[in-house]
């Protein structure tokens, strides 16, 4: 088995400066984009930067986009995600069952793994990047279809993902921001410990996952994960990432046109297990 090793800031930086370029170049060729896309993106598109730091509340720093005026918290509630959580959270345990087999059946083939200072974690990715990972899709067709069902789910641009993601016992995941403010991002609990031995903390206030239950972040803010190895098996999650839900659909329909990765229809991705992954 093939493992590729990168840097992992290495490839960030890498990333993000692809990602903006890509985004820039395509927005400033658009005319009429730039004419009907409305204020607050359009000044969003303008100043698209590698820069951190543009957002006066030290906890919030997304690096790659920006878009003002959207409401910030750290910490969602479930009322403005009602109908997808419902979903999400009643068909709990065809997601947990079809975790399960992913986990136990065919590890390490389709998982990236991710290595830190202090333990490990993996993810299993349906939606990698805006591109569903078919092979992994076919593995789960149930949760697949839940996601399907979706209102609220970000699927077609990079900042969009939906994976199992695993951590293990020991891990601690440094603080760190997600790449823009237009996604809110779930966890539904699926295999959870003690809330004192394994939790998120998010703009410092610690999160921990409950069976069957969804948790709603903005991974804009600095955010990280502890695990201890007090505990005996790994935490695991389904991570889907929603959209924030005061943007318009042509403000969704724009970062999906501009955000856009060119790649395969079908990535190869699902037989490399490669040491890159930043989602948690």
């Amino acid at each position: 088995m093939v493992v590729i090793h990168v840097t992992l800031t290495y490839f960030r930086c890498n990333k993000y400066k692809n990602i903006i370029k890509t985004a820039s170049t395509r927005y400033r060729s658009d005319r009429q984009l730039r004419h009907s896309v409305g204020s607050r993106l359009n000044e969003a598109l303008t100043t698209l930067s590698g820069e951190r730091s543009y957002q006066s509340h030290d906890l919030q720093q997304p690096n790659i986009l920006l878009v003002r005026e959207l409401s910030a918290s750290p910490i969602w509630s479930d009322d403005e995600f009602f109908s997808d959580i419902t979903m999400l959270e009643s068909r709990v345990d065809d997601i947990t069952r079809e975790f399960n087999n992913a986990y136990l059946n065919l590890w390490p083939t389709g998982w990236l793994i991710n290595n830190t200072a202090s333990g490990e974690w993996a993810v299993f990715h349906l939606i990698n990047q805006g591109a569903a990972v078919k092979k992994n899709c076919d593995e789960c067709p149930l949760t697949y279809g839940v996601i399907n069902q979706l209102v609220g789910s970000m699927q077609e641009n990079v900042f969009a993902n939906v994976s199992f993601s695993v951590v293990q016992p020991g891990t601690s995941i440094s603080p760190h921001y997600g790449p823009t403010n237009v996604r809110i991002r779930c966890h539904l609990g699926l295999q959870v410990s003690r809330p004192d031995t394994s939790y998120m903390t998010v703009n410092g206030r610690r999160v921990s996952w409950k069976y069957g239950r969804c948790s709603i972040f903005d991974d804009s803010f600095l955010h990280g994960v502890d695990h201890s190895a007090d505990n005996p098996d790994p935490r695991a999650v389904l991570l889907v990432d929603f959209w924030h839900p005061e943007l318009t659909e042509l403000e969704r329909s724009t970062i999906d046109s501009l955000f856009k990765f060119q790649r395969p229809a079908t990535p190869t991705i699902h037989t490399i297990p490669i040491r890159y992954s930043t989602e948690m």
